[in-house]
């Protein structure tokens, strides 16, 4: 296991409903949690968190400070409505199949999750972008294992022990949500959630948006959006797909 696993049993982040609850829940899918949760300003989540993989008391505090930031359910239970707006698709709402993070990814493959990975990396920056080339298309082909693998190479300083063999596994998919904000799923007006948040703050750092960074994907976001599509030339529709999300790492 990679470091940030160390002395966790592992969890796929959103295989299971994560909740406060006698033993506490334990995991690495609880530490990514708190992790992500950290990465958003107080507001959003109270205090900043311990991140030990345990679901105590104060992690259902954030929680429920963040579902009622993103306008979700306030429970304090992390289901399919919470992972959704955490860039996690499960269950129903899952766009394209199979769901991220239930097969180990490689060579040759093709799908939704594939196509998850390189929407989550090609957003990531300008160096990643240009590996692959263009916007994601869910094949797992050379440009891909060349783009995993320079991803695993660059977080060593940060997550010692994940393996740089292009092969997308448990240590991988951590690091996917833990160092990328956005390409889990599409975004379009009415979203709210986590990548809302960041794709905001990329929109505003360019100078295309001027609302709130609140997380709720509203008509200012949108014509954000569409801005910054009719000045990269790809269709002009609000939409955050796959050639967007491309676009948004080129102009890193």
């Amino acid at each position: 296991m990679a470091e940030f696993e160390q002395g966790l049993t592992y969890y796929s982040f959103g295989s299971r409903y994560l909740r406060e609850k006698v033993p506490y829940l334990r995991g690495t899918d609880v530490k990514v949690l708190q992790r992500m949760l950290n990465k958003l300003p107080e507001r959003f989540r109270g205090p900043e968190l311990v991140e030990d993989g345990i679901y105590g008391g104060r992690t259902g505090e954030a929680v429920q400070r963040m579902q009622e930031a993103f306008r979700l359910r306030v429970d304090g239970i992390v289901g399919p409505q919470t992972f959704y707006a955490l860039g996690k698709e499960t269950g129903s709402y899952i766009e394209e199949g199979p769901e991220i993070g239930l097969r180990d990814l490689k060579m040759g493959m093709e799908g939704g999750d594939v196509r998850v990975v390189q929407n989550r990396l090609n957003s990531l920056g300008r160096t990643y972008a240009r590996i692959t080339g263009g916007p994601a298309d869910g094949v797992f082909g050379r440009r891909t294992r060349r783009l995993v693998r320079r991803f695993q190479v660059d977080i060593q300083g940060q997550d010692r022990g994940v393996p740089m063999d292009g092969q997308v596994k448990c240590e991988t998919f951590d690091a996917l949500y833990i160092f990328t904000n956005m390409g889990g799923r599409t975004l379009r007006q009415c979203s709210e959630g986590y990548d809302v948040y960041w794709l905001q703050c990329f929109l505003k750092q360019c100078n295309y948006y001027q609302g709130e960074l609140d997380g709720i994907f509203g008509p200012l976001t949108e014509q954000a959006v569409q801005e910054f599509q009719e000045a990269k030339a790809i269709e002009v529709d609000g939409i955050v797909g796959p050639e967007t999300f491309f676009m948004v790492g080129m102009s890193m």
